[in-house]
């Protein structure tokens, strides 16, 4: 929520119209278009000093509407006309944003946060980050390196910890106000095992401004070619017989995530594609990092622990795969699908297709009472309050959530909470469960 006034660009007073194709072509920090509301502008020269560091590239050659209210102040809208260039040929977008709720909760939460001086700095986020590299090392240490099988499992949740409390935060901007150490904090996805850039496209650009939206899935996948095809978990999917038992067999099919994250970041790399969402420009360096860092995964989490425990240390490896893999879908899915949560689709009319109303139909929360799960799970407890305002750093979200549970209060808007994680848990068992039953049952 912090900005900075940019750079002006040289103004061009003559305006033109543009294809979706022209503003395409324009998707790298060194060449940069964006499209707000149906304008397009070029903000190259303003990449240099964003605020935010390189997740400027999340909007670079594609819709950002939803990036440019979410992500920023009142007065950057503003900012922005300095750079407009035109306009898009036949626009059209699925959401609408002049929202009175959103622009009431935003004035809310701004004042919230200049009033208690509250920045994207937090010492609580990087005394949080010592402790989770601290005790990651310690497991590690000895479930990897001595054969203990609890500091395993241990080890596993405590690796899908530097995911949900440090690295979901970096690529979001939203870790520090230093870009650096932003860029440092979403460099731990690769660290992992996995893929920066991958995660960008389906989480931030896939998922986050189109929550539970069959138009543009993140979770869920029409042409199975990233997601399980043995799973439906929007309404909008076709059924199959079997997924009758998918509330059965899905806890089997989760243990498996990690492997399939592992290998599918790959395949999206060379198809420069994650489901639906076409990748920006990725440079060669972005290429060489995934398969040097694939390498030093395999280093650490499979030759190590061979090499100190023999033939026992591929079992340790498998129960910490297993481990991470429900670490994070536990964390991420109980906050979307779930029974009392939205799924918009094409059906709904326009007038219902408030952005900001939507994000806060799709998400649930839980466990907001909770300091251990509001820690543990990097502060995806409130996630109404973050897919609301995704650039906030997490630590500040129980903060502002009584603004947000009285302003859509005031406005009708559901705010959706569960009281345990436990809860939330089943409600996700439950939705699953559900969306395993043939649509007319």
């Amino acid at each position: 929520m912090n900005g900075a006034s940019p750079p002006s660009p040289v103004f061009n007073e003559k305006k033109k119209k543009y294809s979706w194709n022209d503003v395409q072509k324009h998707n790298s920090l060194s060449d940069c278009w964006i499209v707000v509301q149906g304008k397009v502008y070029d903000v190259t020269a303003w990449a240099p000093n964003h605020p935010g560091g390189n997740i400027l590239i999340t909007g670079a050659g594609r819709e950002s509407t939803a990036f440019m209210h979410s992500y920023h102040p009142r007065y950057v809208l503003e900012l922005l006309d300095q750079y407009y260039i035109g306009d898009l040929e036949n626009y059209d977008n699925y959401y609408t944003f002049e929202s009175k709720f959103y622009s009431t909760m935003k004035a809310r939460v701004e004042k919230h946060l200049k009033d208690n001086h509250l920045t994207r700095d937090s010492s609580q986020m990087y005394l949080t980050t010592l402790g989770v590299f601290a005790l990651w090392a310690l497991g590690y240490y000895f479930g990897f390196m001595r054969g203990y099988f609890v500091a395993t499992i241990f080890f596993g949740i405590m690796h899908s910890q530097i995911g949900i409390n440090i690295m979901h935060d970096g690529n979001h901007g939203a870790y520090s106000s230093s870009p650096w150490l932003c860029n440092i904090a979403s460099f731990m996805m690769d660290m992992m095992g996995g893929s920066s850039i991958v995660w960008l496209h389906q989480h931030n650009i896939g998922h986050h401004p189109n929550a539970n939206n069959s138009e543009m899935p993140d979770a869920f996948d029409p042409d199975a070619s990233s997601g399980f095809p043995y799973i439906r978990l929007n309404p909008s999917q076709p059924h199959k017989p079997y997924m009758r038992f998918q509330h059965i067999y899905i806890w089997i099919l989760i243990c498996f995530l990690n492997f399939k994250w592992f290998i599918n970041d790959i395949r999206s790399i060379k198809r420069q594609r994650y489901s639906v969402v076409e990748f920006f420009n990725i440079a060669d360096r972005d290429i060489y990092r995934l398969y040097l860092t694939k390498a030093f995964f395999g280093v650490y989490g499979v030759f190590v622990p061979l090499y100190s425990l023999g033939i026992t240390g591929l079992l340790h490896f498998l129960l910490f795969m297993v481990v991470t893999s429900y670490s994070f879908v536990l964390m991420f899915s109980v906050n979307h699908l779930t029974e009392d949560t939205s799924f918009p689709d094409s059906s709904l009319s326009a007038e219902s297709r408030d952005w900001a109303v939507l994000q806060a139909m799709t998400s649930s929360n839980f466990a907001n009472d909770s300091t251990f799960w509001t820690i543990v799970s990097g502060g995806l407890n409130f996630q109404i309050e973050h897919h609301l305002f995704p650039g906030i750093n997490h630590t500040h979200l129980p903060g502002i959530s009584p603004i947000v549970k009285q302003t859509c209060k005031e406005f009708g808007v559901p705010y959706h909470s569960i009281p345990t994680f436990s809860g939330a848990v089943y409600s996700y068992y439950s939705h699953v469960k559900k969306m395993g039953r043939p649509k007319s049952s």
